[in-house]
């Protein structure tokens, strides 16, 4: 009801995995949000059929998804995945988020290991495997760095990159 966009959630998995389209400036952008585990609970959290959900991503549904996005327009795949804590990102995650921008994401930045762990420039893209906590309150030093990514483009080419730091102090 407020108007926000958002993707990776929604009533039946084609919902749940519809990008979120708007422009910027003059650009086309199309935003696409996953969750790397369907979770073990039951029901699970992954919208699956007719089954409302977040979107459950992999290598697959991220090339299926990215070739239904017009040509031209800047493509940023959201990824909630990888290994909490760890200090370099899981292979799996390394893989899918490559994946992405062999299959035309543009930026592809992945959240959940409360870490940092990274950037990327791979092929055109650029890949962030942990922006770490932001301003999540957790008492563990790591988690408390966290990090904001600038990205330019170029219509849909990367044009340079800035990262901020963020500390949360208390």
């Amino acid at each position: 009801k407020t108007g926000l966009g958002y993707s990776g959630a929604g009533f039946d998995e084609a919902t749940a995995r519809a990008p979120w389209m708007t422009e910027l400036g003059d650009a086309p952008y199309a935003f696409l949000s996953y969750v790397g585990w369907a979770g073990l609970f039951s029901p699970s959290q992954a919208a699956e059929g007719t089954k409302g959900g977040a979107a459950l991503g992999n290598d697959d549904v991220f090339a299926e998804d990215l070739a239904a996005i017009p040509a031209g327009t800047t493509s940023v795949i959201q990824f909630h995945s990888g290994l909490e804590y760890a200090a370099a990102p899981a292979g799996s995650v390394r893989t899918d988020l490559r994946t992405a921008i062999d299959n035309g994401a543009d930026l592809a930045i992945a959240h959940h290991p409360h870490v940092l762990q990274g950037i990327e420039l791979y092929r055109d893209g650029l890949i962030a495997y942990s922006m770490g906590n932001f301003l999540f309150d957790q008492y563990i030093y790591a988690t408390q760095l966290g990090m904001l990514l600038y990205a330019w483009m170029d219509g849909d080419a990367l044009y340079r990159a800035e990262v901020v730091p963020v500390y949360v102090n208390g």
